[in-house]
């Protein structure tokens, strides 16, 4: 992956830029990451599937909590920046 981001980078200070090469390497990285991450659902899936329904009620719960957290973060980040926005427009010369 960091050998084909180099290729991408590598493209980017010919005189003249081809926008071409440059999207078909973009693209081509994007589909080697989307093959990736079909891969690893299948593995997750395949490891959930051989859990006991126990253990996946314990997992489900767990993961409940995790996503609960993540969106308590979001929203915290979201107020942050809405105070930091207002703060900054009140600093501003009118």
């Amino acid at each position: 992956m960091l050998a084909k981001w180099r290729q991408c980078i590598a493209l980017s200070p010919q005189k003249i830029f081809d926008e071409n090469a440059v999207r078909a390497q973009a693209e081509k990285m994007a589909q080697e990451q989307v093959a990736r991450q079909v891969e690893m659902a299948k593995v997750r899936n395949q490891m959930y599937h051989l859990l006991t329904p126990e253990q996946q009620a314990v997992l489900n719960a767990k993961h409940q909590q995790r996503m609960d957290q993540l969106r308590e973060v979001a929203r915290m980040q979201k107020g942050s920046a809405m105070m930091l926005s207002s703060s900054s427009n009140t600093l501003q010369p009118q």
